[in-house]
């Protein structure tokens, strides 16, 4: 490989790790079956943990690009970096997140794109509710506000709006 070749290559890696789509849809919704359907895209480099929740918590660690970047496997094909990690959009339970991104796309320049998956609201409830029962988190069915709370996806959806602009956001069912 020619010393051009392998300059172009790492300015091409560059662009890439700075260019992120990120699965924020609802748990219980398909979002891991989406994620593994665009993994095998060559032009896409899936994180390699699929929901590694960086910007769930509130810890200055957020804030280095190079610790989230480090979340990947890069590959000179790759042009875009996926994660999915549902704690994004899970608020009150987990605040300022779309703020947290903002702030990290806007300090180095990344640009950020968003996946919001969902399902009928009812339907995802009782399917989380059922996911709880087995693995068991939970001993009896019950119903409690956070599963309300994050089957609230315009809530969901406005800190996103507002930080991205609605032309950043695309909704599937």
């Amino acid at each position: 490989m020619s010393s051009k070749t392998k300059r172009l290559t790492f300015l091409n890696i560059l662009n890439m790790k700075k260019n992120f789509v990120l699965i924020i849809g609802a748990m219980k919704c398909g979002t891991s079956s989406l994620f593994y359907y665009l993994s095998e895209h060559p032009e896409i480099a899936s994180s390699k943990n699929k929901e590694p929740h960086f910007f769930s918590h509130n810890y200055s660690l957020h804030t280095n690009i190079n610790r989230y970047q480090a979340l990947w496997d890069w590959k000179p094909e790759n042009k875009i970096a996926m994660e999915a990690s549902t704690t994004y959009t899970m608020q009150p339970k987990y605040p300022n997140i779309a703020e947290r991104i903002a702030s990290i796309a806007m300090k180095e320049n990344a640009t950020f794109r968003f996946i919001y998956i969902m399902r009928h609201p009812f339907r995802r409830i009782e399917s989380h509710i059922r996911h709880l029962l087995s693995e068991k988190i939970i001993t009896t069915p019950k119903l409690i506000e956070e599963h309300i709370n994050f089957s609230e996806y315009a809530m969901q959806l406005k800190a996103y709006v507002k930080a991205f602009g609605r032309e950043k956001l695309h909704l599937l069912l």
